[in-house]
């Protein structure tokens, strides 16, 4: 998946908007200072709105759910509230899986 503002590959050094869209930091940055508005969708945005994200992604995942499933997080849609700190990944899974439904080998956790 290539940057939308540059033309390299979407590897790492990644953030994304809360209408869920992914760029390198610096480039989503720079368009922020001369625009106020994501390059993708043309949302209202705001230097404050910018997140740090890791994309990990396995080969059969579309790029797609990625964004629904950022943008959902950040909306508030998909929540992990109420989980005991000492929750299993099994569980995390379940309810991801649960929520998009996407086979649960499809997906990978990643702790930062």
């Amino acid at each position: 998946m290539a940057c939308s503002i540059c033309p390299n590959n979407l590897e790492s050094d990644l953030s994304s908007l809360l209408c869920g869209h992914v760029f390198h930091r610096n480039c989503i940055t720079q368009w922020i200072n001369t625009s106020a508005t994501c390059p993708r969708c043309r949302e209202p945005v705001r230097m404050g709105d910018i997140r740090a994200c890791r994309l990990m992604r396995t080969s059969s995942m579309q790029d797609n759910k990625l964004v629904v499933i950022i943008r959902d997080i950040y909306n508030n849609k998909f929540s992990i509230d109420g989980l005991e700190p000492n929750t299993k990944v099994e569980e995390l899974k379940r309810r991801i899986y649960d929520y998009n439904r996407v086979r649960v080998d499809q997906q990978r956790l990643v702790r930062e």
